[in-house]
Parts: structure tokens; C-alpha cells; sequence
């Protein structure tokens, strides 16, 4: 399953505008999401199984794929996959999409295929050679042309290509509900996986209900540009975001004994919260456009202790001289 660390902090940063929205609901409409996973940004692998939604769907390792926190899930095409525990209905009521790059083969990024009635599957596959291959019923619906870079989506009866409808009604279920659940990277059919894929996925979500054409355009784009997880893991660290191009709005809090919060080189200006909890620590907000001030939380009171002390003088050897005056004496001598 997956996780954070114990010990480990975790950070997601959001473009600025408005209330900052899950890229799973990026429009506030309170979807039925099932899971969200991110691999693309994620702290670790680990990481990138947990189900951002908080409906604690994780997904779990079937045969572990590769994975870099630029690229997610990078499968192979020949043995990796995940699991998860999502089974679809046969009423065509669900919403799938997943976000992806570098496909090489003609596998299956995610599917099932029914225990009930093997024609009926819900899989998607994004080239056979010549298309992409929406599935979710009892027969393929074929579009060209194929993609190895982008978003793809089935809602419903319809498959989506980036955000906008590609081509017509897929054929609904013809037997009864499955019991297998969906697999990522391959189809799951009940005996380790066919059909394995290989292709470098950043992120994919399962939806209860059939999103509206409005609905997928919107989370494909927020998918398109999945906002980026920072994790400290250490009591002594720098947490750098550099480099980065976008504007934030970022909260972070560093809660060590001692360590540097560095946020050099941003390009655009930050609007920010932060606490410096420790007695001891650097906060540094380096190039920052807006100029930050500091206000301690009580008044510094020293006290300094004066020890007592004896001096000794030394007085040197002096010779001193009398003046005596002239006097006159007068005896009388008897006779």
C-alpha cells in the first residue's frame, strides 16, 4: 500500500488562482471520484500508489514498474502491472482517465476483462497499430488514429481523446456484473494479466458515474499540468523549489531544530506562509519579490552576570627630601 514515512512531511503545490482544486475535481463539482494516483511528482514510489481522493483506494504492486518522479510508472510491456480493488459495473457507469507518454507497444493501459462473460471489458488500449481502441462493453470501438502521448478517457459510452469526444457509442455490457477488479498497465484477466503495456504513466483516475463532456475536458487539462509534491523527510534539510516557472501559493511550515527552508530562484512572486518553530533554524526566502517582515512572537530579555573583582596597584619606590631651615642657637656658658 501506499503512504507517507513516518517522519516525513508532505508538500503539493498548486497553481495560483482562486481556491487551489484537486486536478481530479479541478472545477469544485464535487465528482464521485473512486481514486485519484499521481506517480508523476510523487516523493517515491510508495508514494505514488496512495489515493490522493482520500477515499483510501491505493493501488498495489502486481510486478513493480519502474518509476522516476518525472516520468511515474514506467512499465515495461512484458511483466509489470498494478492492482487495484475497482470493479465496473456492467451498466457502463463509470469513468476512467489516465495521463501518459512514451508508449512503444499495442497493450492495455489499464482493463478488465469479465469473469462473467469474457466479450464484455472494460480496456482501453491507445494503438493497435493504427488506433486507439476504447472499450467498455462487449465490443472495441476503434478510432484513428493511435497516440502514444496524451489523455485518454472512458466515460460512459463514449471515449475521449485530451479532453474532447473521439468517435461514437461504445457497445454497452452483454452479460452479467464482473467480480475481477481493473489493473493498470494491463487487463486483468484473472491469470496474472494480459496484453501488458509499455508506456510511462503520470497519473490516472476511476470515477462511480459517468462524467459529462464538460467534466473529463476539465480534469484532462488539469491532468495535462499535475502540480508537482515536495516531501523533507529529514530534521536537517533544504526544501528547494528552483527553478520553477509558474506562480505558487505556498504554505510549508519547518518544524525542526535546525535546517534551511530555501526558495531561491523563483521567477514570479510568492505569496507565503511560514512558521519557524524552532529556537534555533534559518528561514530563507531568496529573489522573492515581495519584501517579508519579521516580528518576533515575545520580547528578548538577557541578563548578564558581572563578576565581582579586586585590583592591586603597585605604587613605585619614591625618595622624598625635607628642606630644614636656618636657626640660630644661643647657650649659656656658666663662669
Amino acid at each position: 500500500m501506499g503512504g507517507l514515512m513516518k517522519g516525513t512531511r508532505r508538500i503539493l503545490l498548486r497553481p495560483r488562482g482562486g481556491a487551489a482544486m484537486a486536478w481530479w475535481d479541478p472545477d469544485g463539482d464535487g465528482l464521485s471520484v473512486w481514486a485519484a494516483y499521481q506517480a508523476k511528482g510523487a516523493a517515491s514510489y510508495a508514494e505514488s500508489l496512495t489515493d490522493l481522493s482520500g477515499n483510501g483506494n491505493d493501488a498495489s504492486t502486481g510486478v513493480q514498474p519502474g518509476w522516476d518522479a518525472a516520468n511515474g510508472w514506467k512499465f515495461n510491456g512484458s511483466t509489470h502491472y498494478l492492482t487495484t480493488t475497482f470493479v465496473p459495473q456492467n451498466d457502463q457507469s463509470q469513468t476512467a482517465l489516465i495521463q501518459f507518454t512514451t508508449l512503444t507497444n499495442t497493450g492495455v493501459i489499464f482493463g478488465i476483462i469479465s469473469d462473467a462473460s469474457a466479450a464484455d471489458r472494460m480496456q482501453l488500449r491507445p494503438s493497435d497499430g493504427f488506433n486507439v481502441v476504447y472499450r467498455n462493453g462487449n465490443a472495441n470501438k476503434q478510432v484513428a488514429p493511435n497516440i502514444a502521448t496524451g489523455n485518454l478517457c472512458i466515460a460512459g459510452s463514449q471515449g475521449y481523446r485530451n479532453g474532447a469526444a473521439d468517435g461514437g457509442a461504445i457497445a454497452g455490457w452483454a452479460g452479467g456484473a464482473p467480480s475481477r477488479a481493473l489493473w493498470i498497465g494491463v487487463s486483468n484477466n484473472g491469470a496474472g494479466g494480459t496484453l501488458f503495456c509499455a508506456a510511462y504513466v503520470q497519473a490516472f483516475a476511476l470515477y462511480d458515474e459517468t462524467l459529462t463532456a464538460g467534466q473529463v475536458a476539465a480534469v484532462a487539462a488539469a491532468m495535462a499540468t499535475l502540480p508537482t509534491e515536495y516531501t523533507l523527510t529529514a530534521a536537517t534539510g533544504a526544501l528547494s523549489l528552483a527553478g520553477q516557472a509558474a506562480t505558487f501559493a505556498v504554505a510549508r511550515t519547518l518544524a525542526a531544530a535546525a535546517g534551511t527552508l530555501s526558495f531561491a530562484g523563483q521567477s514570479a512572486a510568492l505569496s507565503v506562509g511560514r512558521t519557524l518553530a524552532a529556537a534555533v533554524g534559518t528561514l530563507t526566502l531568496t529573489s522573492q519579490d515581495t519584501t517579508f517582515t519579521y516580528y518576533p512572537a515575545t520580547p528578548t530579555e538577557r541578563t548578564y552576570a558581572i563578576p565581582a573583582e579586586t585590583r592591586t596597584m603597585a605604587i613605585d619606590s619614591e625618595t622624598r627630601t625635607y628642606a630644614i631651615a636656618q636657626e640660630s642657637r644661643v647657650y649659656a656658658v656658666g663662669g
